[in-house]
């Protein structure tokens, strides 16, 4: 048939984007990474909650404030900004992934920063960012399964 596109097996359909889309989104990523570190680096831990300046926040976890059941998260900032001040034990205290979310964001940040300034090693550094990118799913899978520990002891059955 004439005029008909060609169909290729096996290849993928879903166009590339654009290089001013992926420089944008890389910019993206990169401001929300170091907002995350730059708050965690204002915010302080001060027992079970944290605190700017003189003022302690209020829990952030609005599913256990409503349920009194804790979220997969509950705890997470906590244990990011008591990692970032070098608490490492209160760190774990709080959520036993927060060193390791702290992990992911700080390569994300060398990451994206990279790829944004040496442009001629886009290519090569194009498959770190897809490892990066699939790490969050196991990230996320172990965020559940960290859950369940907590859920037993909020209902006492650990």
């Amino acid at each position: 048939m004439e005029g008909a596109p060609e169909v290729r097996y096996g290849e993928p359909s879903i166009p590339k984007p654009a290089p001013e889309q992926k420089t944008a989104s890389h910019l993206v990523v990169l401001t929300v990474c170091l907002s995350i570190i730059a708050l965690a680096l204002v915010l302080k831990p001060q027992g079970s909650h944290l605190q700017v300046g003189p003022a302690a926040l209020p829990g952030l976890c609005v599913l256990k404030q409503t349920t009194g059941i804790p979220c997969p998260g509950c705890g997470l900032t906590r244990s990011v900004v008591s990692a970032v001040h070098g608490n490492w034990e209160a760190s774990r205290s709080f959520h036993r992934l927060g060193p390791v979310v702290l992990v992911f964001v700080l390569l994300q940040v060398f990451y994206r920063l990279v790829w944004l300034g040496l442009p001629a090693f886009r290519s090569k550094l194009d498959r770190v960012g897809r490892i990066l990118d699939l790490a969050l799913l196991p990230l996320m899978v172990l965020m559940f399964i960290n859950w369940i520990p907590t859920l037993l002891e909020t209902f006492g059955w650990m």
